[in-house]
Order: C-alpha cells, then structure tokens, then sequence
C-alpha cells in the first residue's frame, strides 16, 4: 500500500507540474537555457528564446557588463505548466566588482511550444522582472564625506578647501573602451576596473574617476594630460580633503590613484580615500566609513526608472583630539617666522595632553626623520624647561631680562658647557629658545628646593604615570 501510494503520488506531482495529457515538460528547456546564461554561451541561450538572437545576445551580455558583475549564478525554483504554456522562477545571485558585496533576486519569464518545442518569450524582463524595453541595469556606488579628525573643541583640524573631480558622463562618450584606456595610462589605475565603473554607472549621470588637490606640486602634470583624453570632464569642488594647519597630527589623505590602496589590492571604487599618514592612516576605517551601493534601472534616455536593491553605507566617525586651535596658530605661526628647520610640542603638563604639534622645514638642516613625536632628541634642554617655569612662577624674572649665556659655566662644583653660546646681551627668552643651559644652570640657584619640586610634581615628575 505504501509503495502503491508513492507511486500515485509521484504520478500527481508530475501530472500538476507538466499539465495531463499535455506537450512534453518546459523543465529541460528552462534548465538549458539557465545554464547558457550563467556560463555566458549567450548565442546558445539565444537560441531557446522567440527574440531576435542578436538581441537577446547582446542584452544577456550587457546585463553582466552593466553590473559590473564578477560572477553570476542562476538556480531553477520552479516550473509551472498549462498545457502549451507554463512559467518559471529562478533565482539570481550576483557578485559586484565594485563593492565585494552580492546582489540577490528572484526572476521569472514565461515559456510557450512553437513548432514542437519549448522557447523562452523574450523581454528584458527575463533579466530583471523591474526592466521594459529600453531599460537596463546599473550601479550607483557612494561614499559619504570621510569623517574629521577635530580638535579639542570638536572643531575640523582640516581646512575647507578646493579640489576637482575628474570624470565623465558615460552615455556622452562614443568609445569607453579607448576613454577608459587613456584615462588608465595616466593614472596607474586598473583599465578593466576603470572602464567597468564607466559601464556600470547610470549614462546621463557624471561619474567621477579621481579626485585631484590642486595645491600638490603633481597637478599640473597629471592635470594637463587628463584633460586631452577623450570625453573626460571635471567639476570643482569645496572639501575638507587636503589643507591642515595641523599636519603633523592630522596627517595626509590620497585619493583613487594612490599607491597605498593599490598595495592592498583594493580594488578601484570612484570616491574612496585612504590616509597616507598622522590619524588619518591610524583612523583609516573608522574616519572612511563604508559606501552604498544601489541597483538601478534606467531608461533609454538614461534616466532612473526604478531602485532594485539599496545596501545602506555607514559614515564615518570622527576622531577627536586634545589639539587646541589656538595653540596651534600660534605654533605654526611660530615656526613659519623662523629660517631655519623647526618643530614645537606643546603638552599640558598637569594632564599630559597635546595641545599643539606643528613643524617647519626651511634652510639645510633636516628635521628628524619620523616627526616631533618619535624624534629621539638629547635631553640636555629637557629639565630646563622645569626650571624656566619655576624661575617664571616666582615672579622675579621676566622673559626680557638680560640674561648672558656663557659657553662655560660652574655651578655648585659642577661644569656646565654651551657651545655656541649667543652672547653676553641674550635675554632670558632668547636663551630658552636656543637651548642655552648654562644660562639656566646658573639662574637655578635663586630657586629654593621646596619651589623646585612643586614645580616638577605640576610635571609629572615624582608622581604615578598613568601611560
């Protein structure tokens, strides 16, 4: 009984399935045809369908080019048949070049016998159910603004500042391909990627390729090549990207072209950026934060129809910092009055916090090589630095007074040398600029031991460090 009732049942299902007493089952036709396209025998596929085959070839072809899509699997769900005709659903996973991420959907066509056999009735719907004739896919990949690095108030250490987008509106160029080529050459960027961008992108709409600072000393080079290439437009734009008053802390920020996402592999996405150095580079993730992505279909005038699929970014987080603004004018302003190379690092010293780093190459001296903060220095000058603030904190020494500097000097037994000294008619301020300890071994003894330690404990120093 139960072998007899498996049997009916069986008998049942593929009775519903293939219609009683019909034509023979759609089934292997879907299947075929299924198959072709996801392996990309598009003129094979083109074949099971009542379109025009070098329509549906084409149309097939775009569907995976529009996308820019690396992958494309398709899996039958079900087929349902009424006598000549029958209709089947199928599943589409497809995987985005752009953004790593995959795009899901269920499709469906219609099926009918023409002459004795099974074919597909084409439309572009088969591709997408969302698309009518005309339509097609594309791909609207966006970053938001990359986050601020700010400073102790919460305000931007980066500047507004201009810069211009290179790129194009692709239903205007007449070759992608030699665009695309052209554009890469200059650039260092993947022409296969670069041009499958351009495919990708909604025709009518500018797409920018690159993003370019127009006070870097490679500008004008790069600037007067791209705009010989065919189709390439450019926009200007106002942005907190490349101008810092605090660069040392800040850091530096590259664009699309940059060798550092290269190195990763990362693959080209118009509109990222990566930090080159400071907390830009340390904050990378958190201050880029991650692109949306939309699928799209748009008409034959290029204008979007319909959204598809929208996979929302996240923005990025600002870092915030102990840089005062203020501070840090006056430090940059500082530096930038001197001829010679320079760096300031102002700490609070009750706290430990940073307040200002600013730094300022000139004349032939270098600066330290790894910067203010991993500079290793001789700690000649380092103590009196105490000093200078305990002698100030008395209030019986000014920063004008006279105060000579000698290249030798002797204090309690112990011989202090200052080579080269600026001289009998230096003041105190001019002796603490130039690192002069004699000068300062020396005004040590109007401090009393009790005035000096409260001044080294203000430091830190003696106390527990919280590092």
């Amino acid at each position: 009984m139960a072998a007899v009732l498996v049997v009916v049942t069986g008998l049942l299902c593929v009775g519903f399935a293939t219609g009683f007493g019909g034509a023979s089952s759609p089934e292997p036709t879907v299947q075929a045809f299924l198959l072709d396209w996801q392996l990309g025998r598009y003129a094979q596929a083109a074949t099971l369908t009542t379109g025009n085959d070098g329509q549906v070839v084409s149309q097939l072809t775009a569907a995976y080019t529009d996308l820019d899509a690396t992958n494309t699997f398709l899996a039958l769900n079900s087929v349902t048949q009424h006598g000549n005709t029958a209709v089947a659903t199928f599943k589409v996973t497809v995987d985005l070049a752009q953004t790593g991420q995959q795009w899901t959907y269920i499709g469906r066509f219609s099926l009918a016998v023409r002459n004795g056999q099974w074919l597909v009735d084409w439309t572009p719907s088969v591709i997408n159910p969302s698309l009518g004739p005309g339509d097609r896919l594309a791909v609207l990949t966006s970053f938001s603004p990359r986050a601020p690095v700010e400073d102790s108030a919460g305000q931007p250490l980066l500047s507004s500042s201009a810069d211009y987008h290179v790129g194009v509106y692709p239903g205007r160029l007449s070759n992608m391909a030699r665009t695309a080529t052209e554009f890469s050459k200059i650039t260092g960027l993947s022409e296969q990627q670069v041009l499958g961008q351009i495919r990708a992108a909604p025709p009518r709409q500018f797409l920018s390729l690159l993003t370019l600072d127009p006070a870097s000393p490679q500008f004008q080079g790069i600037w007067s090549r791209l705009v010989k290439v065919p189709g390439m437009s450019s926009q200007r734009k106002t942005e907190r990207l490349f101008g810092s008053a605090a660069a040392e802390v800040v850091g530096t920020i590259g664009t699309e072209d940059s060798s550092a996402l290269r190195a990763e592999g990362a693959a080209f996405q118009p509109g990222e950026t990566v930090g080159l150095s400071g907390l830009e580079q340390t904050y990378q993730d958190a201050l880029a934060g991650t692109p949306s992505t939309s699928i799209v279909a748009v008409n034959a005038a290029g204008q979007t129809v319909a959204t598809l699929s929208t996979v929302a970014g996240q923005a990025g987080t600002p870092v915030r910092t102990t840089i005062d603004s203020h501070d840090q004018a006056v430090a940059v302003a500082a530096l930038a009055a001197q001829h010679n190379s320079g760096e300031i690092v102002a700490v609070d010293s009750s706290t430990g916090e940073v307040r200002a780093l600013a730094a300022h190459q000139a004349g032939s001296v270098p600066l330290p090589p790894d910067g203010p903060l991993a500079a290793k220095l001789q700690p000649g000058m380092a103590f009196s630095i105490v000093s200078a603030a305990a002698l100030l904190g008395t209030g019986d020494v000014s920063t004008s007074q006279p105060l000579p500097c000698q290249n030798v000097a002797d204090v309690g037994g112990q011989t202090f040398t200052y080579q080269p000294g600026p001289g009998a008619s230096a003041t105190f301020a001019a002796d603490f600029a130039s690192g002069c300890g004699t000068a300062f071994a020396t005004m040590s003894e109007k401090l009393t031991p009790g005035q000096l330690s409260a001044v080294e404990r203000s430091f830190g120093i003696g106390t527990q460090w919280n590092l």
